[in-house]
């Protein structure tokens, strides 16, 4: 806990310290790759595309909340100032809705300490809202009528980020490639959900967004094998399941698959090494935590959340500013077990 707050929530001058070590070892990484460095990344960035997982776009959602602390507004900014192609899936885009129907459920019903809330919707409450604002706030990304439309519009407008399907890729990937890849996520998937009670269709259906973000990706980068600086197709997802999935692969198919994963934290890392990169771009890329702040991205406990909403019942006519700094003093309060 204490290293994750000195990464997260450290001075600059410690993360001045901590990315000079960053820089270091990564170029050290790359040198072991190849001699060129700066040919490698050339290769990188001319005609990079990268694919985003559900995982980053409810963050990037969140942020709206925020005036400052965006790494994922930030790390979007410098892949667009650096000519990197951003796409999301038909898929995930469902995934968001139907998150987002989570959200509105939960806030209407009133919710339970016995039900896990949902992500944005705890952000959203966390951040000094009271919850039955969340339905007019989650208007932002979509109306009533056409709701996948609306978020994939609020995708490209506000972030450049375009649909673009990969099923055709996945199809014409070979079957063994599809099968062992559709077994590790359904496996991965029902794992993570224990006891949630998923139906088979709504498992079957995120098992086919995951295969076709990880499948697609690695078919539309063909069997060559460039090096790790080398490809120019990702996925980015902060899901920890996606990292396990090169190996489970290469076990069922007795033959090397290069991951389709790339982690924020190692992007922003090549992104900082891009040649030329605009002054905009290396701006965006300095207000990066040197660790993504993983407890932002957890789901916090719903009696956590009957907690802040009780506190903010306490003090409704203060400032919005001060109901945040007080919700927050008072969350950091209790999950390092203070009273």
């Amino acid at each position: 806990e204490v290293i994750e707050m000195v990464l997260t929530q450290g001075t600059e001058a410690t993360d001045a310290h901590l990315r000079r070590l960053l820089d270091s070892y990564t170029v050290l990484a790359m040198l072991k790759s190849t001699p060129d460095v700066q040919k490698a990344l050339r290769k990188v960035f001319s005609g990079g595309q990268i694919w985003l997982d559900t995982s980053v776009i409810l963050p990037l959602m969140a942020e709206e909340l925020y005036s400052n602390g965006t790494p994922m507004h930030d790390l979007i900014r410098a892949c667009q100032l650096s000519e990197i192609k951003l796409f999301v899936t038909t898929g995930v885009i469902e995934e968001v809705n139907s998150h987002l129907n989570g959200c509105v459920s939960t806030a209407r019903s009133g919710g339970s300490s016995s039900y896990r809330m949902p992500f944005l919707l705890s952000e959203y409450i966390v951040n000094g809202n009271p919850r039955n604002g969340f339905v007019k706030w989650q208007e932002n990304f979509r109306g009533t009528e056409n709701p996948l439309l609306d978020i994939e519009e609020y995708l490209r407008v506000e972030f450049g980020i375009v649909r673009h399907d990969l099923q055709d890729e996945v199809d014409k990937a070979a079957k063994e490639l599809r099968i062992a890849a559709q077994d590790y996520w359904r496996e991965e998937q029902q794992r993570r959900r224990g006891g949630s009670g998923i139906d088979s269709v709504n498992l079957d259906r995120l098992v086919a967004h995951d295969v076709e973000n990880s499948v697609g990706v690695i078919q539309l980068r063909g069997r060559s094998n460039p090096g790790p600086t080398g490809y120019q197709h990702w996925w980015l997802t902060t899901d920890r399941l996606g990292k396990g999935l090169s190996s489970a692969l290469e076990s069922v198919l007795g033959e090397p698959i290069a991951s389709p994963v790339i982690d924020p934290g190692f992007l922003v890392q090549l992104l900082r090494f891009r040649p030329h990169s605009p002054e905009e771009a290396t701006a965006a890329l300095g207000r990066f935590p040197v660790l993504l702040g993983l407890a932002k991205m957890d789901v916090i406990p719903s009696d956590m959340i009957d907690v802040v909403e009780e506190i903010r019942n306490e003090i409704p006519s203060l400032k919005p500013r001060i109901i945040q700094r007080r919700l927050r003093d008072e969350v950091n309060k209790r999950k390092t077990g203070g009273h």
